[in-house]
């Protein structure tokens, strides 16, 4: 039994917090990338990404029991420039705006607002990361988690069906339709990077206990007390 308690003991002090973000899913497929007829530029649309059964979201951490969907809407040109051999850099004429709320097309509450810009493109296969190092290009203006994910958050997206090569897209003007958002990701720009003191705090008392607990599991060993005069005497008689 008193193991048992020992094991939970370090288990619970052990486990840290989970992370606060918003995981985002699956959208229409309206994503498309046009050739401009140059040899390192292409064009991207989003169009209309979401209805009632797509693009819905779920929060962890200190974001959990934040539920309901996620919608992009406005924004400029969007312009994608070869950098490497499967990398792009994005840039827009004016941000999106991004809404996460409990109802479909920003109603409801609204649990993020703000303005997205998109910075980069990497393209694996027919996968394609959008913000993959999740740097902040979220600039959050509103939501009851405004407090939480402070001024800035990274939004990251991972496309599908982005096929085939977006490189043999270049020096023609040829359209790849039907991209979706398969997943992505919101997290705030101030992640801890260091360990939490709470967690730190509760390990600490955990093996203060641990090794009370230990201490009373040991054999107890009584003390050898030397005799005095009158036992010696007696045991020599």
């Amino acid at each position: 039994m008193k193991a048992a308690m020992l094991f939970v003991l370090v288990l619970v002090a052990t486990r840290s917090p989970a992370q606060t973000n918003i995981a985002l899913g699956g959208s229409l497929g309206t994503i498309s990338f046009t050739g401009t007829g140059g040899a390192g530029d292409l064009t991207m649309s989003w169009g209309t990404l979401c209805d009632p059964a797509h693009c819905l979201g779920e929060g962890s951490g200190l974001a959990f029991g934040a539920n309901g969907f996620f919608s992009l809407s406005g924004g400029g040109d969007i312009t994608l420039t070869k950098v490497g051999k499967d990398a792009w850099s994005v840039t827009e004429t004016s941000p999106m705006v991004f809404c996460f709320s409990t109802a479909w097309d920003c109603g409801g509450v609204v649990f993020i607002e703000g303005n997205l810009q998109l910075d980069s493109l990497t393209q694996y296969g027919v996968l394609g990361l959008v913000n993959e190092a999740q740097l902040p290009n979220l600039a959050i203006t509103g939501g009851t988690l405004e407090s939480v994910f402070g001024t800035q958050a990274g939004l990251s997206f991972a496309l599908a069906e982005v096929d085939p090569d977006l490189n043999g897209l270049l020096n023609s003007d040829y359209t790849m339709p039907g991209v979706y958002v398969s997943s992505a990701s919101l997290t705030p720009d101030d992640s801890p990077s260091v360990p939490e003191p709470l967690p730190l705090v509760l390990l600490g008392t955990a093996l203060i206990l641990a090794a009370v607990l230990l201490r009373r599991m040991l054999p107890s060993k009584d003390p050898v007390t030397p005799a005095g005069p009158a036992e010696a005497s007696e045991k020599a008689q």
